[in-house]
């Protein structure tokens, strides 16, 4: 038997540990050179994972334990509350996880160290990223590209997006370099899939302790539930603002599925506290399109940012003029954005539309006035971004 422990989040007032208890399904790290058969095997074992049901656990922090029981489906939750302060200059906490009951005399002690992300003393703002078509290709807006990806691919066989690992590096650097801004990645698939995107993350570079976030699969509410404004990915955002009440949020997604109207009901829910949200332009679809008209209504009427751009150089470029990144970085950026460019693919080339005013009740009325539809189809025919924002928003992030 296994402990699988996720990790957690959390903030000097309390900490976040998740993980399951499966019967160990001998599963290796991909490598670079494994073929369709081996891939397949590996899916297999994720989806065919056997869970301890009502497993019995101890967590210890800081020499106090907490007896944690996992549910039906091996998944435990726990939330502890530190009894000493913590140490201001240290962005990860550990946790200890022991196994109770069911044993095996014949394995032993199974014990596991969770870790925990905790904002410190630099930290300017936290990023929360959707993964599929935002930060890896997966075609997740076609049933049969997605069930294809996910079946025969590997950690080496999915893609990022050009320059998504150099603007996600400068954003948990921020501007001064040391911020340590954390990167929370939120995502639909299933929890089988958390050691294949955990290695994906750290493979290109993306995030070298990367927090994700999942959803269950089988017979559950969470499960069986559909795509939903207010429903798995809104919540876990909600938990995270509340969790960091004193830090504005960067939200980054792509307009094929619900990001949009899920971000949209983020900021109007938390007003104020979203400093920017990026969207990668990946559907042109009308529903999509409207969808993206209505999130920037209420980004404008908020007095936040939209950047809704095929890739990543214009959101590196805004993060870099509102002082959030090193404007260095945005080279860096481009570098991989020219990789793809030569390869022939779609890139925005133009400099970026703007929609605006002086302040945030006109630039939501120059939105409602039709101003963003002109743009946005200028934008499509010149392969140029869109920005909706105030002339003079505050960007301070703090």
């Amino acid at each position: 038997m296994e402990i699988v422990a996720y990790r957690g989040y959390g903030s000097p007032e309390r900490l976040h540990v998740k993980g399951r208890v499966l019967a160990d399904k001998g599963l290796r790290p991909a490598r670079a050179d494994d073929r369709l058969w081996r891939n397949l095997r590996n899916m297999r074992k994720r989806i065919l994972s056997r869970p301890i049901p009502r497993a019995r656990l101890t967590a210890t922090f800081q020499g106090r334990t907490l007896h944690v029981t996992a549910d039906d489906l091996g998944y435990f939750d726990v939330w502890i509350r530190p009894t000493e302060p913590l140490a201001p200059e240290r962005s990860w906490e550990e946790v200890s996880l022991e196994l109770l009951a069911p044993l095996d005399r014949r394995q032993g002690a199974v014990k596991v160290t969770a870790q925990v992300r905790v904002p410190g003393p630099r930290t300017r703002f936290v990023v929360v990223s959707d993964m599929d078509d935002t930060v890896v290709r997966t075609g997740a807006s076609s049933v049969l590209s997605l069930v294809r990806e996910s079946f025969t691919g590997s950690a080496y066989t999915r893609a990022p997006f050009p320059g998504v690992a150099a603007l996600y590096r400068a954003l948990r650097a921020g501007a001064a370099g040391d911020e340590q801004n954390p990167l929370l990645f939120v995502s639909r698939s299933p929890w089988n899939l958390y050691d294949l995107f955990e290695q994906f993350l750290r493979l290109h570079d993306i995030d070298e302790r990367p927090v994700i976030f999942l959803r269950r699969w089988g017979f559950t509410e969470e499960g069986l539930s559909l795509a939903d404004v207010k429903g798995h990915k809104y919540a876990l955002i909600s938990q995270m603002l509340d969790l960091h009440s004193r830090l504005p949020f960067i939200l980054v997604g792509d307009s094929g599925q619900k990001d949009p109207e899920v971000y949209r009901e983020v900021i109007r829910t938390y007003p104020g506290r979203v400093l920017a949200v990026y969207i990668r332009s990946v559907s042109r679809e009308p529903a999509r399109a409207e969808a993206v008209r209505a999130l920037a209504r209420d980004v404008a009427a908020q007095g936040s940012t939209l950047v809704l751009a095929a890739d990543s150089v214009e959101m590196a470029r805004h993060a870099a003029r509102s002082g959030w990144i090193d404007p260095a970085a945005v080279s860096a950026v481009a570098g991989e954005r020219a990789v793809e460019r030569d390869a022939g693919v779609r890139v925005d080339e133009r400099p970026a539309r703007r929609v605006g005013g002086a302040n945030a009740a006109e630039t939501a009325a120059a939105v409602s006035r039709g101003a963003l539809d002109r743009e946005l189809d200028a934008a499509e025919k010149e392969r140029a971004p869109v920005v909706v924002e105030t002339d003079r928003p505050d960007r301070t992030g703090r």
